[in-house]
């Protein structure tokens, strides 16, 4: 039942830094006929719009049943999500966020955020017709949109043919010193801190998932090795794509839209200088006081950095690569992506809807979006470009 609400979207964590750059991404290219409000703790730098705190749900559920759609970018996820997800759901209004926050073991899919959420939750989004989507944002659409495009193309070129994994390759690039704001230090942290932290509340519900296939004897490789075909060191990405893909590729599997395909997730590194300043900075997540060496910051980067940051990402199967190139992963395409994925529960929701049996859920972003405007948008962002078959 459509309810009405005096906004379409509200962006919640508006005062933060991510949030600045949403907003002016939101102002530049959402229709007039959208209506926003802006929602966080800081009534100094809002101005009076819509103030909310994750710590007074009534609060939450004042901002919540306001508006259609609900953009929350106030992490760390682990710490600060839950009461906002769950007072969308009570309120009957979808959810999109930005959470990236590192899923270590794809394998331990009860110890991570997203797959808590999934449980305590989805069965009473689906109930309330609610559309949930995670990691809307550089974490994890980048990969898990462009797997899906990849299928596309493979299905074109060997449409009789089983894909063995599809693999993306990240890179990053600057000709200045990449900086990204503390909470984004914070949210990293807290992902590889605490990962284990979620066992005994799985033991105590007795919760058994299907939402990662294990089927498949496809073995990302750790560790670093240089890759003779991309030019480059690699080794695992440690963040939630390859989690988010596979949950993906799963449900659609499930719903018969796709054949199931493996996927691992990687970055990647030119010199032996850069691979072991990945290698000390990974001493961070042990002690970061004394390891960050200033790549993060309460003030997050400047303008004039991120201006100069951008990234690629080539995903490769065993007869096709692709790549594209984005403008700088963590403030300006995660803006693009979230906005345009609130726009598209907006515009589709009854697609969305359609694929879950007329109702609603806690969903990765392809597994939502598979069907919608929302590839055709992110097109419109991304360059996506140089497909070509690999002899």
């Amino acid at each position: 039942m459509e309810r009405e609400r005096k906004f379409d979207i509200v962006i919640f964590g508006a005062s933060g830094f991510t949030g600045r750059y949403v907003i002016e991404y939101a102002l530049k290219h959402i229709d007039s006929t959208i209506k926003i409000a802006v929602a966080g703790r800081s009534i100094q730098k809002l101005q009076s719009i819509l103030i909310a705190d994750v710590s007074d749900s009534a609060s939450l559920n004042s901002m919540a049943k306001s508006t259609k759609v609900v953009i929350n970018l106030t992490g760390p996820y682990r710490t600060l999500g839950e009461p906002v997800i769950k007072a969308c759901i009570e309120n009957f209004t979808d959810y999109v966020d930005i959470t990236g926050e590192p899923e270590v073991n794809v394998e331990l899919y009860w110890k991570k955020f997203m797959e808590k959420m999934h449980f305590k939750y989805n069965n009473q989004a689906k109930e309330n017709g609610v559309i949930c989507v995670q990691a809307c944002g550089f974490d994890s659409v980048p990969a898990d949109i462009t797997t899906l495009k990849m299928q596309r193309k493979l299905n074109e070129l060997i449409p009789d043919v089983d894909i063995e994994y599809i693999e993306s390759y990240l890179s990053l690039h600057s000709d200045l010193k990449i900086t990204a704001h503390y909470t984004t230090w914070e949210s990293a942290v807290l992902g590889f801190s605490n990962y284990k932290s979620f066992s005994s509340w799985r033991k105590k519900k007795g919760l058994n998932s299907d939402i990662v296939k294990k089927t498949s004897n496809y073995k990302p490789i750790q560790g670093w090795r240089w890759h003779n075909m991309l030019n480059c060191y690699v080794n695992l990405f440690p963040g939630a794509d390859a989690s988010v893909v596979k949950r993906s590729q799963t449900f659609l599997a499930d719903k018969g839209f796709i054949r199931y395909v493996p996927y691992g997730a990687y970055f990647t590194t030119e010199s032996w200088w850069s691979k072991l300043k990945f290698e000390i900075f990974g001493l961070l997540f042990l002690y970061p006081s004394f390891f960050s060496f200033g790549a993060f910051s309460h003030e997050g980067p400047s303008k004039e950095q991120v201006d100069h940051t951008f990234f690629t990402m080539i995903s490769l199967a065993s007869v096709i690569l692709t790549n594209y190139l984005c403008t700088e992963p963590g403030y300006v395409s995660t803006s693009m992506i979230i906005i345009q994925s609130a726009i598209c529960i907006l515009k589709d929701k009854q697609k969305i809807m359609a694929h879950n049996k007329n109702k609603g859920g806690i969903f990765t972003p392809s597994a939502a979006f598979y069907g919608t405007s929302f590839l055709e948008a992110l097109e419109k962002c991304f360059d996506f470009s140089n497909v070509s078959e690999i002899n």
